[in-house]
């Protein structure tokens, strides 16, 4: 029975599309080989076009024992599925139990209030359809892949912290748009407020400020009072003294003088309160913003990343540089711990080695190669000379320079392994 209700239920979702193409696993045509091609074309192309890639993997720990059922159940209600299949999927759900049995000795049963069962037919498919909410939650500008409870995002831009402020804020539980629009909210019954922040205010911003707001705004008549909030790094702070945050400092102040307990509840798990005020965070990112003061730390991040942006672009708008031909951003890049490679390695890049261009302190003409009768550049040793062709090929030495000077290492080994061959190391 539980067989044929997949099979259907599977055909339902497939027939209307329900479920995120980006999800690899438990679904017919799907499998790993799809996941691995795909990912393996996103990064082909990304290299092709020298951009910079930023991967993370996440695993989420026991997901199946930790789905919540209420997320199930709503999804599938959305979706109008609706009828026999909806019942039976609420009684299959309802009322499970577990028991444990050691030495012959059986325990009491214990109710399970989450999860799906492991080991059953219906069980994968159950849990791709409470995950699927996830891919709302990632920015767009993140590519995501997933296959079960494994997540890869994926970040690329032509610049590495550009790629790696996106996978940040795509981590971030927060009212953060791609635009740089930033807001919070609150939700206390009929009194709800969507508040619009600054857009150089950080998510963690948002979130302190939509917890100093709550208090500030708590009846004074009722003698105590909760509030919950899933910004666990915002609790945190608040109550191990880390105050630096003005509003974190105020949130400390403004606890202790009230009648008030700060709970941490968990975000995007089907909370209503919660995913109520998720929804006027989402409001307040459309306000205008009011004229608030940042707090320091925005306000450095904001003159770092001005920097930072002008220095990118005019690093990009480069042109006749030995340097910006092989490095496409201004990130610095890790050394060899070899003063010898080191320095090596940085003549190279810049182009200007005792090799060719010592005649410049001597006052000669520019050094000329003996087998090819043209002048000795960087490239010309690395690339293209006849003479070190074996050698080239014995180490697998790169046919580009924006290759074989690379910061992989990799490529820096093979390369340093070649010149300590040729005898050129020495004359860099």
């Amino acid at each position: 029975m539980e067989r044929l209700v997949n099979r259907r239920l599977q055909a339902l979702l497939d027939q209307d599309n329900r479920l995120d193409p980006r999800q690899y696993a438990f679904l017919p045509g799907r499998s790993t080989d799809d996941y691995f091609g795909t990912l393996e074309t996103l990064l082909d192309e990304s290299l092709n076009e020298n951009r910079h890639i930023e991967v993370l993997s996440l695993d989420l720990a026991k997901a199946f024992d930790k789905v919540d059922r209420t997320t199930i159940i709503n999804n599938l209600i959305s979706w109008d599925v609706k009828g026999n299949m909806i019942q039976y999927i609420r009684s299959f759900l309802s009322n499970r139990s577990i028991q444990v049995q050691i030495n012959g000795y059986r325990s009491s049963p214990r109710p399970i209030q989450t999860g799906v069962p492991q080991g059953s037919v219906i069980a994968p498919t159950l849990f791709l359809i409470a995950i699927n909410s996830i891919f709302q939650l990632i920015p767009s500008n993140i590519n995501t892949l997933i296959y079960a409870d494994d997540i890869l995002l994926i970040s690329i831009s032509p610049f590495a912290r550009l790629a790696r402020k996106r996978l940040q804020t795509a981590l971030n539980d927060g009212s953060k748009t791609d635009d740089h629009r930033v807001g919070c909210g609150i939700h206390d019954g009929s009194n709800n407020r969507s508040l619009a922040l600054p857009a150089d205010c950080s998510v963690f911003s948002a979130e302190a400020y939509a917890l100093l707001n709550a208090l500030r705004n708590l009846n004074p008549e009722v003698g105590s009072h909760v509030i919950f909030t899933d910004s666990a790094s915002v609790l945190n702070a608040a109550l191990t003294g880390n105050l630096k945050h003005p509003w974190v400092s105020s949130i400390s102040d403004e606890a202790l003088s009230k009648k008030v307990s700060l709970v941490w509840i968990p975000g995007h798990a089907g909370i209503t309160g919660n995913e109520a005020a998720d929804r006027l965070a989402a409001e307040g990112t459309k306000l205008s913003p009011p004229s608030l003061p940042i707090p320091q730390q925005g306000a450095y991040r904001l003159i770092k990343n001005t920097l930072f942006y002008a220095w990118e672009a005019k690093w990009s708008s480069i042109q006749n540089n030995k340097l910006r031909e092989i490095k496409n951003s201004t990130l610095r890049w890790v050394d060899r711990p070899n003063p010898r490679e080191r320095r090596a390695l940085t003549r190279l890049r810049i182009g200007h080695t005792l090799l060719t261009h010592s005649y410049l302190m001597d006052r000669k003409d520019p050094p000329i190669c003996f087998s090819c009768h043209c002048q000795l550049t960087v490239k010309h040793v690395l690339i293209n000379c006849p003479i070190h062709e074996s050698l080239r090929q014995f180490f697998d030495i790169g046919i580009s320079l924006r290759e074989v000077l690379s910061n992989c290492p990799d490529e820096e080994d093979k390369l340093i392994k070649f010149l300590q061959k040729t005898g050129l190391i020495y004359q860099i």
